[in-house]
């Protein structure tokens, strides 16, 4: 999985979490500042990664210790909360707008951005696009010449596949390795969670309760 280089500060000496937010130190412990956890992934070594909707960052979280591994705190709107953006590059200058789901993906880790319409990929080298053009739309194809409109849940199976709960287009989109977009699942209302078990995917079809 990806990593930086970080001071490891001790989550005992983290700031108060306005102060913590406002210099963002990325070796701060998550529970000491406000955030908004939403997908999460355990690695085999017991590590967790975490998706911040709130910071728009990705969070490594072990033994009550959590670093920040890809994404820089944004200027905030009016009410404190960052804004996130959406720029590719080193893992500690590229910016997340809405860091929904992450699961792990080929050599790396793919997290579904679903306010920037994209799934980013996080390797060693940084942040890239790996899917999407940015805008809201439906369109199959490769790489970046595809659309998405709100992708959050994320899943894949043993042969390399991601699976993508396209949500406002109600569907389901399969990527492959190489980085083409298919259709899997159609007529699926407002999907966002996946799972895969077996050799089936489950999807929690949230707009049918």
């Amino acid at each position: 999985m990806a990593t930086q280089t970080t001071n490891n500060a001790a989550a005992g000496s983290a700031q108060p979490a306005a102060q913590a937010v406002e210099t963002w130190n990325p070796a701060i412990s998550a529970m000491n500042v406000i955030c908004a956890p939403s997908g999460i992934m355990m690695m085999s070594d017991g590590t967790m990664v975490v998706t911040d909707t709130y910071n728009k960052v990705v969070w490594r979280t072990k033994d009550r210790e959590s670093t920040v591994i890809a994404g820089k705190l944004s200027a905030a709107d009016i009410y404190g909360e960052p804004i996130g953006g959406y720029n590719d590059g080193k893992l500690t200058e590229s910016y997340f707008k809405k860091p929904w789901a992450v699961t792990k993906y080929l050599n790396g880790i793919a997290v579904s951005d679903s306010a920037n319409n994209v799934i980013r990929y996080i390797g060693n080298d940084g942040i890239e696009t790996a899917v999407g053009n940015g805008s809201a739309g439906y369109r199959n194809g490769y790489g970046m010449d595809t659309a998405f409109n709100n992708p959050t849940g994320l899943a894949t199976d043993p042969y390399g596949n991601l699976y993508v709960a396209d949500t406002n287009n109600n569907a389901i989109r399969r990527i492959t390795k190489y980085g083409t977009v298919k259709t899997y699942l159609e007529n699926v209302i407002e999907p966002t969670g996946l799972f895969w078990k077996g050799d089936a995917l489950y999807v929690a079809e949230s707009g049918a309760h």
